[in-house]
């Protein structure tokens, strides 16, 4: 059968579609997956050997793997044209996601640098080099007790009016 679109993603596996409709998934942890030529239903075979029958709309148990599968069964059977809107639209949120990344990094170093007592020379040595931000899901709060998570609405008003401290029940509401 002929082969109409085909990808390999590093870390996923290969997806090839064909011309008669089916698709064919075989994940990196060997998990394979075929959707019939309707695409309402899926065999997987899993790695322990097990072979399963779902349907598509319903795929119990293989939730992430049919994911995975129709997104690029969706793809692969658009047009050129809806395949490229989708990749600037694709483009756009990512680019959108860095920025959101950037600021909310200069926001945190704003608030540390507000709050860190200045650097002596014995703790900025020159052996020890900054590693770098943590990435923004498994960062923490540097200073909980100083800078307490509060809204960005929080910390704006609470950096106009430096006499009220975050969380004290004067703090006026931001609408």
């Amino acid at each position: 059968m002929q082969v109409v679109e085909q990808a390999s993603l590093p870390g996923e596996g290969t997806f090839a579609a064909y011309a008669d409709g089916r698709v064919r998934v075989v994940f990196v942890d060997r998990t394979i997956i075929h959707i019939n030529r309707t695409h309402t239903h899926a065999k997987a075979y899993t790695p322990d050997g097990q072979v399963l029958v779902v349907a598509t709309s319903n795929p119990v148990g293989l939730e992430q793997y049919m994911q995975a599968a129709t997104a690029f069964l969706k793809w692969a059977y658009s047009t050129k044209e809806q395949q490229t809107a989708q990749a600037r639209s694709q483009a756009y949120i990512t680019a959108q996601l860095a920025a959101s990344r950037r600021l909310a990094t200069l926001l945190d170093h704003t608030a540390w640098k507000k709050a860190a007592p200045p650097a002596t020379s014995q703790q900025c040595s020159a052996s020890q080099a900054w590693p770098g931000p943590a990435p923004l899901e498994a960062r923490a709060d540097p200073h909980p007790d100083i800078m307490p998570k509060a809204s960005l609405h929080q910390r704006l008003a609470a950096e106009q009016q430096p006499s009220q401290a975050l969380g004290s029940d004067k703090l006026r509401a931001v609408g």
